[in-house]
């Protein structure tokens, strides 16, 4: 047993009521998973002209709790600080931001290109995938 499970009042909790408390956290959520491609240009200034690039890649927008998957609302992140508390906290919560939201995404190329960047135990904990 190592010392956090006994020191840490929240680790001696039954695993059950710090699964709950893990669900209000990170859970119950919808993704809108997205892709912004790189943009390269040339841009002048002083008159210089500069090469320029702007990274693309993929992003996120987190929809409000409780709306469905079709009604967008601009809401705050995830709070995935939860996982950097210890190492029993990240082995019992890491999977569930997976497993307890929803995600969507643009398009189905979008959908396989994020997946690819998955390791495998994340796209098997993913619950609700839906294609826009």
């Amino acid at each position: 047993m190592n010392r956090n499970s006994v020191v840490s009042p929240f680790l001696r909790l039954p695993g059950e009521i710090r699964n709950k408390i893990y669900g209000f956290i990170v859970g119950d959520h919808h993704l809108q998973v997205g892709y912004t491609p790189h943009q390269h240009g040339i841009k002048t200034i002083k008159g210089k002209r500069y090469r320029i690039h702007v990274g693309g890649g993929f992003f996120n927008r987190l929809a409000a709790r409780g709306k469905n998957h079709h009604r967008y609302q601009e809401a705050p992140s995830l709070h995935l600080g939860l996982l950097r508390v210890c190492r029993q906290v990240y082995g019992e919560a890491a999977l569930l931001p997976y497993a307890m939201n929803i995600f969507s995404f643009e398009n189905d190329w979008v959908m396989r290109r994020c997946l690819k960047t998955l390791r495998p135990a994340q796209k098997r904990a993913m619950g609700k995938l839906f294609v826009q």
